[in-house]
Parts: structure tokens; sequence; C-alpha cells
């Protein structure tokens, strides 16, 4: 595999190369790869096997699912919030996140059980 051509234009947060194209803002490794080979089918991902978000080398560009971006990200060792964890989902949003750290918070935030004396109406004398 050659080398990486890195974009040095305007980026996402994540590194993403983006640009004008056609009167729209596109990515840039998007618009790589479909010159180079095509159409993106729709549902379908261009994955960088290079792990550089700048990049647009179509020799690094495949079309994966998002699962498929997701196993692979875990057999790369990368993690989005960097916590060590291995098991991801996909949000309603779009947007990747780790599913052992969504149920910690969502347990955080559930309301603790109401537990036999405690709690309810006040004891004793009114």
């Amino acid at each position: 595999m050659e080398g990486c051509i890195e974009w040095t234009g305007a980026a996402n947060q994540y590194g993403y190369g983006r640009r004008q194209w056609k009167g729209r803002v596109v990515y840039v490794h998007r618009l790589a790869y479909e010159q180079a080979h095509g159409p993106i089918p729709p549902g379908l991902f261009v994955l960088h096997r290079c792990d550089n978000p700048p990049c647009y080398n179509p020799d690094h560009l495949f079309l994966g699912t998002q699962r498929d971006n997701l196993q692979d990200m875990s057999r790369k060792g990368r993690s989005i919030h960097r916590c060590g964890h291995d098991e991801w989902y996909v949000r309603k949003d779009g947007r990747r996140d780790c599913a052992v750290c969504a149920r910690e918070r969502d347990r955080r935030r559930r309301p603790a059980l109401i537990r036999p004396g405690v709690g309810g109406r006040p004891r004793g004398r009114a």
C-alpha cells in the first residue's frame, strides 16, 4: 500500500477533510472513493485501511457497513471514548457510543429504588 495522501484544507472535529463540490460540502475521502470507484451504495460508509482521517488515497479506502466500521475500530484498538471497552452501538443520532459506558451512565441517572422504611410518608406522631 502506497503512503497516505493527506488533505490539508478544511476538516471536521475528527480530522476528516471537507470541501465544496458541486454546490455542497462533502467529505474528501468519500469524494475520492467515488471518483476512483463509482457511486457509494446507500447504507454503506467509506472506511480507511490506514486509520488516518485526513487521508484520501483511494487505495486506502473501502466500503463497509456501520457494523464493519465498529468491528474495524475494535480490531485496531481504537476507542472514541478511550475507555478501553470493546462494545459499541450506533445512537439514534448516528453517532457511535460505548455500550458499557452508556449502561453505566444510565444506571447513575436512574433514581434510587425505594427501600422499605426509606422515603414515603413520615412515621410516628404527626
